[in-house]
């Protein structure tokens, strides 16, 4: 049973991520350039701020699967079967964030530069600078799922929950906008239908994130309080 204190925690989670996600946009403002080479990119990957960045990011990722927890099994009753199957895809979301974050963070802003600084040799050098380009292409290869996943759950989410209270129209509304944000993003990158383009992606990106999750903290919280409303009255 999802209880009041555990959609407040979630609604918590949602204002942490947003204030995570603010630090994250502060950090690549410090960027040595507006489009930095992949030396400045990974040498400024291994400063303290960016180690702290892709902490904070990991850390929020298994918020992220508590909030959606919450969500999901909130849900219940007799749209269980699609309350699972959108947790099954919101926790697809979540396992691989964690373990490309983890890589990043690990691998190629602690580790490799350790090793980068402790060689002199050229052909060394640059060959670390091709795991990380590896790295990369993996990283875009697997935001397919990631990104899918995400879509799936929202856009489940967004058709299942019930419309009373009335301020389930919240999280159906921005669960929904999530959905169509992601697959426009998805159908963008992936296949070449520019309906979501860079420019505009990076401008709106923490605006979104800011709705998203604000509103969702505020469906929380409201939908705590009418659970408390009805545990007091029964």
């Amino acid at each position: 049973m999802i209880t009041p204190k555990m959609k407040i925690g979630a609604g918590v989670i949602c204002i942490l991520y947003i204030l995570v996600q603010t630090f994250q946009w502060w950090v690549f403002t410090k960027a040595p350039s507006a489009n930095p080479t992949l030396l400045e990119d990974f040498l400024f990957g291994a400063k303290c701020i960016s180690i702290l960045r892709s902490s904070l990011m990991l850390a929020s990722m298994f918020g992220l699967f508590y909030l959606f927890f919450v969500i999901c099994f909130f849900a219940g009753g007799k749209y269980k079967a699609s309350a699972i199957l959108a947790f099954i895809s919101f926790s697809i979301f979540c396992l691989l964030e964690i373990m490309l974050r983890s890589v990043e963070l690990f691998y190629t802003q602690v580790q490799l530069p350790a090793v980068y600084a402790n060689t002199t040799s050229s052909a060394s050098r640059e060959l670390i600078l091709y795991h990380v380009t590896q790295f990369q292409n993996i990283q875009f290869a697997l935001y397919f799922p990631l990104g899918l996943s995400q879509t799936i759950g929202s856009f489940i989410i967004a058709f299942i929950y019930p419309a009373t209270p009335r301020f389930n129209y919240l999280l159906k509304a921005i669960m929904l906008l999530n959905g169509l944000r992601l697959l426009l993003r998805q159908l963008t990158v992936y296949a070449g239908i520019n309906l979501f383009p860079d420019n505009l992606y990076d401008t709106l990106y923490l605006p979104l994130v800011y709705l998203t999750f604000g509103v969702t903290a505020l469906w929380l919280f409201k939908s705590a309080y009418h659970d408390k409303r009805l545990l007091n009255m029964s």
